[in-house]
């Protein structure tokens, strides 16, 4: 039986463009780091961001220069986690949990994406 929640590395990537995570069906993800470090020898940056919501948009004014982002953001079903790398050479990483979610929400409360309780089902009984 797989369990109901656990680590996973979203995305994972050096090269310059767009990467996507979307979040599956049924499970709802929890982004809690992003660790990068460059090396390109000039300036750089790169953004993340979940549905339209920038998160960050983080600088790198030299090479080997390690970041380091600690935040706790929720993405719901279908929702999309993107990272945006401008130069190749800009190592990064997006980890966090991702946990089974049976309430069917597809958005935060007061969301136009939202369903309430009613609508979506019953939450399961907690495990103890």
């Amino acid at each position: 039986m797989p369990w109901p929640i656990y680590s996973e590395r979203f995305l994972h990537h050096q090269a310059a463009g767009e990467w996507t995570y979307v979040v599956p069906d049924g499970r709802r993800a929890i982004v809690t780091n992003v660790d990068a470090v460059s090396t390109v020898g000039s300036s750089t940056w790169y953004s993340l961001r979940i549905g339209d919501i920038y998160l960050t948009l983080s600088l790198f004014p030299v090479a080997n220069d390690p970041h380091q982002l600690v935040l706790r953001q929720v993405a719901y079903q279908g929702e999309e986690i993107a990272l945006l790398i401008e130069q190749t050479g800009l190592n990064v990483s997006v980890s966090g949990y991702l946990m089974d979610d049976t309430s069917g929400a597809t958005g935060p409360p007061g969301d136009s994406s939202w369903r309430p309780l009613e609508e979506a089902g019953q939450l399961p009984a907690p495990r103890g």
